[in-house]
């Protein structure tokens, strides 16, 4: 399943992107955001950023779903706080947030492509927590 790592004495779930995606399908979103709330919950440990709130991350993509732009903007912010991860450990090839947000409207237009983000973030912060866990 998920492989735990260490990183300053604080561990990480590395979680297989496929599942990441298969599991959001299965669940009809709800893994998503159950996944979306604990991504932004280790960014915000990663980064010691208590700005962060990962509650209200996930709050913007369950209810804010019927308000439509907010998920978009919740979207953009994680995919930037991982940007940030990413670069505290100099990470060659980051994670572009603007990627994030348009397969999460593709996903809005077509199930097809349900859980994108969920994989593309994943394989981002899982490549992080392989070179930050050194």
């Amino acid at each position: 399943m998920a492989e735990v790592v260490s990183i300053d004495g604080k561990p990480y779930l590395k979680r297989r992107p496929i599942a990441v995606l298969l599991l959001t399908v299965v669940t009809l979103f709800v893994y998503w955001v159950i996944w979306y709330y604990k991504i932004n919950n280790d960014a915000r440990r990663y980064l010691r950023d208590p700005t962060i709130k990962p509650w209200l991350s996930a709050l913007a993509i369950a209810p804010g779903l019927i308000l439509i732009v907010p998920p978009f903007i919740s979207i953009y912010r994680t995919g930037t706080r991982i940007r940030r991860m990413e670069s505290s450990a100099a990470i060659d090839k980051p994670l572009h947030p603007l990627l994030g947000v348009l397969c999460a409207l593709l996903t809005s237009i077509t199930l097809i492509f349900a859980g994108g983000t969920g994989y593309y973030y994943q394989q981002h912060l899982n490549t992080l927590f392989t070179k930050a866990a050194r």
